[in-house]
């Protein structure tokens, strides 16, 4: 479950530290993670020069919330957009007492089933084998989540890095 896009007004300060976000360990307490939530990404930082909302004076935010706290099931009912967005706003305070967060200006909420894959234990040694075996070939290359990188940066990374190798 995904708050894809949650831009907020902010003065010229900025309204959070910049970086590209935070991720929340299962082994945080329940009081300090209510919600479930998996991490939150500040997408206005991510990559800087590819979105002109800060220009604007706004912030944008995505929080993932349920995953893998949701394996035993989903919720018997799944959460409104409302309710999405009050947990949001509810950890955002929570993470960051000290921060007055205004009233979100636009919010979009996605509830996706099944999109973090569960890998078991030894799949990136293997997927690493695989990779090396490839690269003995000298015929094929492959880019992407777990091949050398972690996330959209890693794949752009990847296929950066093989794009100079075989110019």
């Amino acid at each position: 479950l995904s708050i894809h896009s949650f831009p907020t007004r902010r003065s010229s300060d900025l309204l959070l530290p910049p970086g590209f976000g935070y991720l929340i360990p299962r082994t945080v307490p329940l009081s300090h993670n209510p919600h479930h939530v998996l991490g939150t990404i500040f997408d206005s930082d991510v990559m800087p020069g590819m979105d002109r909302s800060a220009e604007a004076g706004l912030t944008k935010l995505s929080i993932l919330l349920g995953g893998s706290y949701w394996l035993d099931g989903l919720p018997k009912s799944l959460p409104s957009h409302e309710t999405l967005v009050s947990w949001a706003m509810e950890t955002l305070r929570l993470h960051f007492p000290t921060l007055d967060f205004p009233a979100p200006e636009y919010t979009l909420s996605h509830t996706h089933i099944d999109c973090i894959p569960q890998v078991p234990v030894g799949y990136f040694r293997e997927l690493r084998k695989f990779g090396d075996r490839l690269r003995a070939e000298q015929t094929v290359a492959v880019v992407g989540g777990g091949m050398g990188g972690v996330g959209v940066n890693g794949a752009v990374k990847g296929a950066w890095e093989i794009g100079r190798a075989h110019v």
